[in-house]
Parts: structure tokens; C-alpha cells; sequence
């Protein structure tokens, strides 16, 4: 039946990298954490959810956003949320103007975020528009912000935390803290990926389902969808296009292919198609259904995320209890299987590379390189004492 399919998972599909945990990771491990994902070659298109979900671990609050932007004309180019509706989608669409007048992202940046928090403290904010609009409908009472900074100090965008009324405002301690975790992200470079990105290796990591009527309406979602199509569509985040409720939430190729699909008979029952970009790429696999006593078919289509395999490794490392040079082996193993490209990047002579990755294979109780990508990315570290 549709709606068990719908739930069904694909066996092939490597399991998601763990949410954020309950409680806030230790600071050595989430500072480290944050360090790995600045220094990867992805652009911070490619790593929004991942840094937005780090920050998060490491913080009191039950979600967080990343606003991106030019860095001369902090002109916004992109947004990404882990909470979301299509009531604040519908919301954005018409005040989005009006959010972004209220706190101007000049002062934003100015103030190092703390006008973000003096607007959620502000008296009478719980019944202004704009919190009525945006946040009250997603539980977000309380938040507090700062803009992401390079080395340089231009700002990229920015990162924004909530939580809920009864956790309380976020405290001077909070945003000082919030401020140490965005300056270990200050080797993220800009927008824009590293050379060779789009060469590296991919994993499926993830995978997602829509339902579409014969008007390409998506009528129903499965848990990872906003945030596939968001990974799907992002190199056109001038707008929130992936987050629409029909086919044009994807990208242009597979809309076209999805409609021909319904709208041609003679058209192939099912078909797939694969994008590739520079952060990795996805696979849409669509598939014509026909009702015996409906008028018209609908379409099923799944969306399976191929991650670069480097990001896929660094997003379980807080999982084990590895030193920060052994997260930077683990995740350079994955990238390229060359010791000496690996040696180089490294600063270090092949020899004592790879005198560092016996041990490090002996302490995952592996012994290749191919085995030991496969235990991280299995996430098998439940016998394996904890990090955190």
C-alpha cells in the first residue's frame, strides 16, 4: 500500500547520521567537532544542515536556522532550517521584507549578534506580527543569534538558535558560549566549494519520499524531505523554491521528467534520474501509480541523498572516542585512498602516516582502510565507549 511505502525505508540506504544529542556535548568534543566540519572543502551550501545540527549539540535549544548572505552586501542567498511548516513557508513568502526590517542584518552583524537576542527579550514580543507569524506557530519563544565569520571577520551569514518558552531566554553565559562555537567555525572559506569537490565519493546516507496527484501537487512527505529538496535545490537559494508544495520544489530536470510521467501515457512506468554538484548529489527515482478507480495517476518519487563520503564520515566521529588527529585521518581516508596525496595534505612523511593509521585501524578494530570507513559510516559504536 501506498501509506506503508511511504514509511518504508530502501535496505541499501546507510543509516542518518545521529541527531544531536539531549543533552549538550562535552566541549572538547564539540569544539572539535565544529573545527572538522569548518575545515572540510564543501561549500556552506553543502554544510548548513550539518553545522546548524553541530551547533545545536552543543546548546540548550530545540532547533536552529542558517541564514546565508553576500559577504560584501549581506544581501541573503540562501536559508535553512531544521523546523519548518508550509503555514511559515507561506508566512515568509509574503513578510519576509518585514522580518528582516525588524532586525537588519547590518546590525546583526554590528552587534555580534545580540540584537537577535534583545529582539526574542524584547517586552510585548510574544504578540508582535512577526513572532505571531514565524516563530510563535514553530514553539520558538526564545533566541539568540551571531553572524558566521571567516578568518578575515567577513560575515557569511548567519546561525540562529530557539527553544521553547518554558527553557527560559538565552543567558550572557549562552551567547558567549554560542560565540566560542561560531570561532571554531572560522576556517569555513565561503559559499563556494574547493576545486575537485564534485569528484570526491559519494554514499547514500539518506533517503525520502513524496507523494504527487496528477496536478504535480505533492500531497504527502516523509520525515527527510524539506531537507533533501533543500540539498537538491541549492544553488538556487535565492528563494525558498524547495520548500514549494508542488513540482517546482525540484530541481528543473527531474520536474520535467516527473510530469511527462503523468501526463504521457506511453511513458515508462518508472524511471531515475541522478544530478551531480559539489555537494555530492542526488538520485530521484519516480514511479507512476494507477488507481483501478481513479480517474488520473499519481507518482511516487524518492529522493536518495549521495553525501560526499568525507562529510558522511565527519558527521559520526563524535560518536568514538578518537583525538582530533585521528578524526582528520578518518575523514582524509575517505576523501582519496592515496597515502601520499594524504601525507601531503597532512604535513607529515608516508612513513609516519602510515605508522598513524595503524593505530588508528587498531583502535577501531579494523584492518583496511575499506573496513574502517565502512565501521564509521555504520555507525557501529554502540560497544564503543562514548565520546561525550
Amino acid at each position: 500500500m501506498l501509506s506503508d511505502a511511504l514509511h518504508e525505508r530502501d535496505t541499501n540506504v546507510l543509516p542518518a547520521a545521529p541527531s544531536a544529542p539531549s543533552t549538550p556535548l562535552r566541549d572538547t568534543a564539540w569544539h572539535g567537532q565544529l573545527q572538522l566540519l569548518a575545515s572540510l572543502p564543501h561549500s556552506l551550501l553543502t554544510l548548513a544542515p550539518a553545522i546548524a545540527a553541530s551547533v545545536r549539540s552543543g546548546m540548550r535549544a530545540d532547533f536552529a536556522s542558517i541564514g546565508l548572505c553576500d559577504s560584501a552586501t549581506l544581501t541573503p542567498t540562501g536559508f535553512w532550517t531544521e523546523r519548518v511548516s508550509e503555514a511559515l513557508l507561506y508566512w515568509l513568502g509574503r513578510h519576509a521584507d518585514e522580518l528582516l526590517a525588524l532586525t537588519p542584518l547590518t546590525l546583526q552583524r554590528d552587534s555580534d549578534g545580540q540584537a537577535v537576542r534583545d529582539t526574542f527579550d524584547a517586552p510585548g514580543w510574544s504578540t508582535h506580527p512577526v513572532y505571531q507569524g514565524a516563530f510563535g506557530p514553530l514553539g520558538a519563544r526564545w533566541g539568540t543569534g551571531v553572524p558566521l565569520l571567516d578568518r578575515q571577520d567577513r560575515c557569511l551569514g548567519f546561525i540562529y538558535l530557539y527553544r521553547a518558552e518554558a527553557e527560559g531566554r538565552f543567558s550572557d553565559a549562552e551567547q558567549r558560549r554560542l560565540r566560542d562555537a561560531r570561532d571554531r567555525l572560522r576556517g569555513l572559506a565561503s559559499a563556494h566549494a574547493a576545486p575537485g569537490t564534485r569528484d570526491t565519493p559519494t554514499v547514500p546516507t539518506r533517503s525520502a519520499l513524496l507523494r504527487i496527484d496528477a496536478q504535480g501537487r505533492i500531497r504527502a512527505r516523509s520525515a527527510d524531505a524539506y531537507e533533501l529538496l533543500f540539498l537538491g535545490q541549492h544553488q538556487q537559494l535565492g528563494s525558498l523554491t524547495w520548500a514549494a508544495a508542488d513540482l517546482t520544489a525540484l530541481p528543473a530536470p527531474v520536474a520535467e521528467r516527473a510530469r511527462q510521467l503523468l501526463d504521457e501515457p506511453a511513458a515508462p512506468a518508472c524511471d531515475e534520474l541522478t544530478l551531480r554538484d559539489d555537494g555530492g548529489g542526488m538520485r530521484y527515482r519516480m514511479e507512476r501509480l494507477i488507481d483501478a478507480g481513479a480517474d488520473a495517476a499519481e507518482l511516487v518519487l524518492t529522493l536518495c541523498h549521495l553525501e560526499p563520503i568525507d562529510l558522511a564520515v565527519a558527521l559520526q566521529l563524535t560518536r568514538w572516542p578518537l583525538t582530533p588527529r585521528e578524526r582528520q585521518l578518518a575523514v582524509a581516508s575517505a576523501r582519496t585512498d592515496s597515502q601520499r596525496e594524504m601525507a601531503s595534505a597532512l604535513g607529515c612523511s608516508l612513513g609516519t602516516l602510515k605508522g598513524y593509521m595503524r593505530s588508528l585501524y587498531a583502535k577501531l578494530g579494523v584492518a583496511s582502510r575499506e573496513a574502517m570507513i565502512e565501521r564509521l559510516l555504520a555507525g557501529a559504536a554502540s560497544a564503543a565507549p562514548t565520546s561525550r
